[in-house]
């Protein structure tokens, strides 16, 4: 018997033409279809009574509620949802089964490649109604968790309310307000970005340089009576700015880097506008019952912490979940940019340091516990780990009371202990990673010790057997190869045995603070050193023995003898760069007067 689902007596296998083509976006074999199969336009052609209908069906729903538009929203392309559109502009306004537009479809599972559809359907959906309640927020608060900061602040100022909006009660995370989601998006602002030099030189030109050149075009109109010129030197400067980060891909994602940093802050600054209209009692809720507070402190999102406390001041001398303030929080998270604003706050904010939670930790317990994995892996080998967290550590017991130190929680334990016993593991692995780095480095500088030491006796050229001197002891380049020579030799010497020294340390905890990372500093310093003074010696030997008849081979040999040398230096230096910082830098607790609390 025949599936009649297809309608007109037809088997519902005779459209599958038509359905593929209509999946791959074949229009032309679609149409083709259409043509000779007319009635194909109102059959059921999907197994949930899809259909391809004419533009006064095109709302009609499937057995999901999705009408046309919301299967083209769902699938992401572009050009297949505005055809519908032009036909049957209420479309947009269809609601499926579980009450959600198109646009709610389109951002539910939107990436960049969605961007243009999820830009097209905001702006033809116009109507009020739709952006109200539980139902708008959800679609701002996803058009932000896909980074679409630009749209969701496009919405904001078309529909202020959104800024407080809650959507509708889940049972994993409760309500939800686009700031609540913001606040776990620290890469959304600069704080959270880690740019390079060269990234950051061009981050400072956008979109400041759009500003300098409109001012140069008005100086140049004005100097020349025509507007013309002016017009055409914008036209020409702004091609430049727009099609040259496409093709450089890093300068493109560094302009767009800063664009969504500048419509991130823009939009929390128009979330924070609305709820300064609110009463002390609706800011403190909408604040604190949905804990953004704690969930931009846990992120190290500090824009948003800082925003909050200056638009409502009393913010850092509320408690969290757990009767901890912010810099608890902090402390527990490693966030040490929010854990600086103490520097640049209040008085009040000391007292909060005297906060004990409901476990009856202190401060400096929290500062004892392991970090989190996420701050932890932030900074490389486990040594270093260890150094981190003991450099917390210390920094915390010097802004607590002296009696803390002492104190103990509610298992009996004092911050001292507790430091021990989370930091165990941690220990063992930072032991292993400093020894094994320590064999491999003075593995090398045994080796160069060895290479340089046996040419210091076999000199080049030889020497004089009535007087036993070597016989090109008057060159320079001799001079040049037995003072290098020298030099790798001492400093090899050196690095082997700072390198021993690590291999023969006792590891305790404090060790990890400086001794353990100042021998590998100069271990490293000494190594680095004497491979240098070893190509050196190389090419002034090559040179003295190639000087007779091969002079013109000096050069490229030296430029040769710089490849390891170079080589290393790319190799090692971000290690050794990060070990001196990391134990001799400013640190990381710091004033920063970029964040302030006021």
């Amino acid at each position: 018997m025949r599936d009649k689902a297809g309608g007109n007596g037809v088997d519902r296998n005779f459209y599958v033409p038509l359905y593929i083509a209509t999946l791959r976006g074949d229009w032309e074999s679609a149409r083709i279809f259409l043509l000779d199969h007319p009635e194909a336009l109102t059959a059921r052609i999907t197994i949930d009574l899809g259909t391809l209908m004419p533009a006064d069906a095109l709302a009609l729903p499937d057995k999901w509620g999705n009408t046309a538009l919301h299967n083209a929203a769902l699938a992401g392309i572009t050009r297949t949802i505005k055809a519908p559109v032009r036909k049957n502009p209420a479309l947009p306004y269809k609601l499926d089964n579980g009450g959600t537009t198109p646009l709610g479809i389109s951002t539910l599972n939107a990436n960049l490649e969605k961007k243009e559809m999820v830009w097209y359907l905001c702006s033809v959906t116009t109507k009020e109604e739709t952006f109200t309640g539980a139902s708008g927020a959800a679609i701002l608060c996803d058009l932000t968790m896909a980074g679409f900061y630009d749209i969701a602040l496009h919405l904001l100022h078309r529909y202020p309310h959104l800024a407080t909006d809650h959507t509708r009660d889940d049972h994993a995370i409760g309500k939800t307000t686009v700031l609540h989601v913001m606040a776990a998006k620290p890469s959304a602002f600069p704080s959270g970005s880690r740019l390079g030099f060269f990234q950051r030189f061009i981050y400072s030109l956008f979109p400041r340089l759009y500003r300098l050149l409109w001012k140069a075009i008005d100086k140049l109109g004005m100097q020349y009576y025509t507007a013309a010129i002016a017009v055409l030197l914008l036209v020409k400067l702004c091609l430049v700015l727009t099609w040259f980060p496409f093709a450089v891909p890093g300068i493109k994602q560094v302009r767009d880097t800063k664009f969504t940093h500048i419509h991130s802050l823009e939009l929390v600054k128009c979330i924070l506008t609305q709820i300064q209209r609110m009463s002390y009692s609706q800011i403190t809720t909408f604040l604190l019952i949905p804990n953004i507070m704690e969930k931009a402190t846990t992120f190290g999102t500090i824009e948003i912490v800082t925003a909050c406390v200056k638009c409502f001041p009393d913010l850092i001398l509320f408690y969290m979940k757990g009767h901890r303030s912010i810099f608890h929080v902090a402390v527990e998270h490693r966030q040490e940019k929010i854990f600086n604003l103490i520097y640049g706050g209040d008085v009040r904010a000391t007292g909060i340091f005297h906060y004990r939670d409901e476990l009856g930790n202190t401060i400096l317990h929290l500062a004892a516990k392991l970090a989190p994995s996420p701050q932890l892996n932030s900074v490389s080998g486990a040594a270093l780990q260890m150094q981190r967290e003991l450099q917390w550590f210390k920094e915390v017991e010097k802004i607590v009371r002296p009696s803390y130190k002492d104190w103990t929680n509610r298992k009996g334990k004092t911050a001292k202990v507790l430091l021990t016993e989370e930091h165990k593991d941690l220990v063992k692995e930072g032991e292993k990673w400093m020894k094994d780095t320590a064999t491999s480095c003075m593995l090398v500088a045994t080796l160069v010790a060895t290479i340089v030491f046996a040419a210091a006796f076999t000199v080049p050229g030889g020497n004089d057997n009535a007087r036993g001197i070597p016989i090109f002891l008057k060159y320079n380049s001799f001079k040049v190869f037995i003072v290098s020579d020298a030099l790798a030799l001492f400093s090899a010497a050196t690095s082997v045995l700072m390198f021993l020294s690590i291999l023969t340390s006792r590891y305790a905890e404090e060790d990890f603070l400086k001794s353990l990372p100042t021998k590998l500093i100069i271990g490293l310093a000494f190594l680095f050193f004497s491979i240098a003074t070893m190509m050196i010696a190389f090419s002034a030997a090559l040179s003295i023995i190639l000087s007779e008849n091969w002079a013109w081979a000096s050069l490229p040999i030296a430029l040769i003898a710089c490849f390891p040398v170079t080589l290393f230096a790319l190799l090692q230096l971000p290690l050794f760069v990060e070990i001196f910082y990391s134990t001799y830098g400013s640190g990381i607790f710091k004033k920063d007067s970029k964040y302030r609390l006021y």
